[in-house]
């Protein structure tokens, strides 16, 4: 499709990389997407023709109105939208947090900035949602193999120590099952064996196996082959990239990985792919911080923001 902003050359290949992965921590939430979507990108285009509009790209003043304007909106609506965000978060993850608690503190996901970095040019939802969906799973194995020896031991003895109680608790009801109506504490014994099995679910899933096959530069290369994206701060001095083939698989080599194992590049990883718990208190902080910087911030940067487009936008 046609179109009169020109994409920059690395999101035009099918492999993007160069530099480090993100520079400064960003905080890019779904309520700041929609709010620029709203002020920026709505109102850039021409309904009729697609193109840019010449007129918005000189208009700092009316830019400056519809950020402070989004930013009254965002203040009015915070309440109700932050109430809606936990609802759709405990409603859609109720169900997986039962019968797996360890999801609460283990299951993770693309952020926002992860999105926006590995989005092709002009590429269809669907494909990119299959490609993001397929690269969840090398990358929840390439980030488990960094276990922190600490917590890997203060875990263990959790769950030998809730492990302890939970079996005698067991042993006990085998004798009596009367014990489980026992109250201690205002609570009965049922509760606490409830509790215990939360507990020790979740402490096991902390604790690091020690057997475990251990191969960094294999899972980030599975990584890269569905998101298209790797920094030239994850591989080796040297690394070639070579883009072709399909969706999901590409016959392509980003050399080899051999900074894999780095804790550097697992901070850099980590945050494109976060806990999912991190991800929902980042979406509330967003709507708290939205009309903040609506209002303060993005004014001010009206003019180098249409400054910027004006110089990477060609009319046709």
């Amino acid at each position: 499709p046609d179109s009169n902003a020109s994409s920059s050359e690395d999101t035009s290949k099918r492999w993007q990389h160069g530099g480090t992965a993100v520079g400064p921590s960003v905080l890019l939430t779904k309520a700041i997407t929609w709010n620029l979507y709203w002020c920026l990108l709505d109102p850039m285009f021409d309904d009729a023709t697609m193109r840019v509009k010449s007129d918005f790209l000189r208009d700092v003043d009316g830019l400056r109105k519809r950020f402070r304007y989004a930013a009254m909106l965002n203040l009015c609506f915070a309440p109700f939208t932050a109430a809606s965000l936990f609802l759709h978060y405990a409603m859609k993850h109720a169900e997986h947090f039962y019968s797996n608690p360890n999801a609460i503190v283990s299951n993770r996901g693309w952020s926002e900035v992860a999105l926006w970095k590995f989005r092709l040019y002009n590429e269809v939802d669907h494909i990119f949602a299959r490609r993001c969906a397929r690269a969840h799973k090398p990358a929840s194995e390439y980030v488990s193999q960094f276990p922190s020896p600490m917590m890997s031991i203060a875990m263990k003895f959790v769950s030998f120590v809730v492990g302890s109680f939970a079996a005698l608790l067991i042993v006990l009801t085998f004798i009596d099952d009367s014990i489980l109506e026992v109250h201690l504490l205002g609570r009965t014994m049922l509760w606490y064996a409830a509790v215990f099995g939360v507990v020790l679910t979740i402490s096991r899933s902390l604790s690091s196996d020690e057997d475990a096959y251990m191969d960094p530069a294999k899972k980030l290369h599975e990584v890269t082959r569905h998101t298209y994206y790797a920094p030239a701060s994850w591989a080796s001095a040297g690394a070639a990239v070579s883009s072709g083939g399909g969706d999901g698989g590409v016959a392509s080599e980003f050399g080899q990985f051999d900074v894999a194992h780095s804790r550097a590049v697992l901070a850099e990883f980590e945050r494109f792919f976060k806990f999912k718990s991190l991800l929902f208190i980042e979406e509330l902080a967003g709507v708290i911080l939205a009309p903040y910087l609506l209002y303060f911030v993005l004014p001010e940067l009206s003019d180098d923001i249409l400054s910027f487009l004006r110089s990477h936008v060609k009319h046709t």
